[in-house]
């Protein structure tokens, strides 16, 4: 009996052991299927890909946007649609566009959008959806695209200051000196490659930028963003915009880079042919051009060369250059604000290194893009305005030069400006929220006692004072925009995405969508950093709590009548705060990589 319960013992515990030993190897299985998942979508991840779900989220967006609009009291659908919507209904009549009240916008956008009126009201968010979508792509082919001018400049200047010692010797000590610089300088562009992505660096081409599955990851930052997926189905036309300033860069990098393609040792050998012609006198050519190093000039292959020395050494393609100014003409046609790009482009094309000069004595390449630009802005605008006659002009472009909207929005001047515009007796209540004395209480109910805020709004009478409010948002914005553009010439899209956040944070007037003005360059921006993890997280924390903080005062102030115009302005003093810490993390950032 005992020997019996022994070996029925014993057959439980090998049992037992087979019954972990299965389970060990279950997970051991459930752990490599998780790796080669995680290693097929996110290590070998495609733009492509990443396209695809991104666009089939979108389209999941767009239906619950239609449910919601025709069930929930809160419409999924942003009112600028509805604006967009009755502007086509006018121009497919044959009428103008801004026959509708508030429209702001290029015709050409009532135009697109005709298919809403004969085919279904959805149409121009299913464009803006595909416009979203390519925006990712775009990111992507930018920063495969984009080369390192600054490692590459260090490279060239290395080697052409060891060919010149090198050239008093005999030809062949100085063939064997030439080559020994050459692979040294590719072993150390191979070393640095964490300059484009992520801390570990090993998924980056030295001559090319990032590699395919590294900047389909970056593009996701915008195509996996629910800010940018709602905004886009809700009907906004931002991604038109978005689209227009990635190909600005795009084709500036096209332009600016053109031999980066090249292989570096070819580049610095003909840099050391061109040295040696110059030493016996004679003219040679090359990466650096033909001639004498001088100034910049433009050869027969169609590039404008740089100038050796004490200035940079850059090619640029001129016809990638005229199209980078019509693509900026677009851009600055669609909406104003890329036209402060202008200067990041117009010192990144210069040969100087000194910010009067590169203003003042501008190369060909600076030429061509200005003129470009202007040509081609001009057209459209005479364009435009046959078209539609001066409302083209007072509504596309003179509008937004003198906007003050006194309604509740993000800026940390929108308080001070609505009790300037009560002061002046120009009421901007509502039958639901009525004006807001000193102490921030409701004062009657549907009609507004401008006499109220007197107490607060009095300081800020019709006169000095709103213009100087005025300048004061616009001084601190200019300088830090100026600079900014000078500081990172060298890499437009670092330098555009700051310019950008500055631009929003200390402007007058902005919203929700401006926000996409800056987010559509962080995927551009952000490889041109060292930021960890760690920062990066708490950046986006920081940044989403600030929004979170103005939405829920600006939710009570629109659909419950409370009045909370203090706590809604307060909430945008923080978000003005996170934002100018995001751009001075960027730049100590990217100034450590300088």
């Amino acid at each position: 009996m005992a020997r019996t319960r022994s070996m029925a013992a014993a057959d439980s515990t090998v049992e037992e052991a087979a019954g972990a030993g299965a389970a060990g190897g279950s997970v051991k299985a459930n752990s490599s299927f998780r790796k080669r998942l995680y290693r097929l979508w996110w290590g070998e991840l495609t733009i492509t890909r990443a396209c695809v779900v991104a666009l089939i989220l979108r389209l999941i967006l767009l239906v619950f946007g239609e449910w919601q609009d025709a069930t929930q009291r809160v419409p999924y659908t942003d009112v600028d649609y509805r604006v967009f919507t009755d502007a086509s209904a006018h121009m497919y009549a044959g009428r103008s566009p801004y026959m509708r009240a508030t429209y702001r916008y290029t015709p050409l956008l009532a135009w697109l959008l005709q298919p809403n009126v004969f085919l279904h009201v959805a149409f121009g968010k299913v464009v803006f959806v595909l416009c979203d979508v390519a925006v990712g792509w775009m990111c992507a082919a930018i920063l495969q695209q984009q080369s390192k001018p600054e490692e590459e400049e260090e490279s060239v200047t290395a080697t052409i200051s060891a060919t010149a010692t090198s050239t008093s010797t005999t030809t062949n000590n100085s063939t064997t000196t030439t080559t020994t610089t050459n692979n040294n300088n590719n072993k150390s562009n191979n070393n640095n490659h964490h300059y484009y992505g992520d801390n570990s660096g090993r998924a980056e081409n030295s001559a090319t930028g990032l590699s395919a599955p590294a900047a389909a990851r970056a593009a996701c930052l915008w195509l996996f963003n629910p800010v940018t997926a709602v905004v886009s189905t809700r009907g906004n036309a931002e991604s038109l915009i978005a689209i227009s300033v990635l190909g600005v860069l795009y084709l500036h990098s096209k332009a600016c880079y053109r031999s980066s393609s090249s292989s570096s040792s070819s580049s610095s050998s003909s840099s050391i042919t061109k040295i040696k012609n110059q030493s016996s006198g004679s003219s040679g050519s090359g990466a650096l051009g033909r001639g004498k190093v001088g100034p910049a000039n433009v050869q027969g292959d169609g590039l404008v060369k740089g100038r050796v020395g004490t200035h940079e050494h850059r090619e640029y393609a001129v016809g990638m250059v005229a199209a980078t100014g019509a693509c900026l003409a677009a851009a600055i046609h669609l909406k104003l604000y890329p036209i402060v790009y202008s200067w990041t482009l117009w010192c990144g094309l210069s040969v100087h290194n000194q910010m009067l000069p590169a203003l003042f004595y501008p190369n060909k390449a600076q030429l061509t893009l200005a003129f470009s630009t202007l040509s081609v802005l001009a057209l459209v605008t005479y364009a435009g305005y046959m078209w539609c006659g001066w409302d083209f002009l007072e509504h596309s472009y003179l509008y937004h030069l003198t906007r003050r909207d006194v309604k509740h929005n993000f800026s940390a001047y929108f308080y001070a400006l609505y009790l300037g515009s009560d002061s002046r007796g120009t009421s901007t209540c509502t039958t639901s929220v009525t004006a807001v004395g000193a102490a921030g209480s409701i004062v009657g109910n549907g009609a507004c006692d401008v006499d109220v805020v007197v107490g607060v709004g009095s300081l800020f009478d019709s006169g000095a004072a709103v213009r100087a409010l005025g300048l004061a948002a616009f001084v601190p914005q200019a300088a830090l925009l100026v600079m900014l553009g000078w500081r990172f010439r060298k890499a437009p899209g670092l330098a555009c995405f700051l310019q950008t956040v500055v631009f929003v944070a200390f402007n007058k007037v902005y919203t929700s969508q401006y926000f996409l003005w800056y987010l559509c360059l962080l995927p551009v921006a952000l490889p041109r950093t060292r930021l960890s993890v760690k920062t990066r997280i708490i950046l986006a924390a920081s940044w989403m709590v600030a929004q979170g903080a103005w939405l829920a005062p600006a939710y009570l102030l629109e659909f419950e009548g409370q009045p909370v115009f203090l706590w809604l302005w307060l909430a945008g003093l923080l978000l003005l705060a996170v934002q100018v810490a995001i751009v001075w993390v960027f730049v100590a950032s990217a100034q450590q990589l300088q």
